[in-house]
């Protein structure tokens, strides 16, 4: 569940966008001036959000968190951390999806063996052929743009499949 960082006070930096929070014609929120670049790198400094969030989707977050918490009425501590509570929750809910980027490299697999590499969920794999189960997937799935055959890369190409796990 998301919370403020012990010892730490969002207060004076959600004044500083509070400050700076306006609503235009169409109701939408909108906010004003260098704050809005500076507060909420911040915010995401001092919040404990779930360790499986990447700092990428964090940003994410918190910056939507203040556009929500502002739509609805002034901006306070208490009205952004309900708002981080909720997208950290969708977020969580949310199933990871995996896919497959199939590529080809103008290297010799017969010359220069290349390592496969695995980093946390994600898998490079280097192959002089494609894999057997990928191709299957391809000829039973018509929705998949399949843009080159494998007999109509040249001989002295590598197969690269990048396979990535994202929430």
């Amino acid at each position: 569940m998301a919370n403020w960082k012990d010892k730490h006070n969002p207060d004076p930096f959600i004044k500083r966008m509070e400050a700076t929070r306006s609503i235009k014609d169409d109701e939408e929120v909108q906010f004003s001036g260098m704050d809005i670049m500076t507060v909420p790198a911040k915010l995401e400094n001092i919040i404990k959000l779930n360790t499986l969030i990447t700092q990428e989707d964090k940003h994410i977050i918190v910056w939507s968190a203040i556009r929500n918490a502002g739509k609805k009425g002034v901006l306070s501590p208490d009205s952004v951390i309900d708002e981080i509570g909720k997208l950290e929750k969708e977020y969580l809910s949310t199933k990871e999806q995996k896919y497959i980027l199939m590529s080809t490299l103008s290297i010799n697999s017969q010359k220069h063996k290349l390592p496969n590499l695995q980093i946390d969920h994600n898998r490079i794999t280097f192959s002089p052929k494609t894999a057997k189960n990928f191709t299957k997937h391809i000829k039973k799935n018509q929705n998949i743009k399949w843009h080159i055959r494998e007999n109509k890369i040249p001989n002295d190409y590598t197969w690269a499949m990048v396979t990535v796990s994202v929430m």
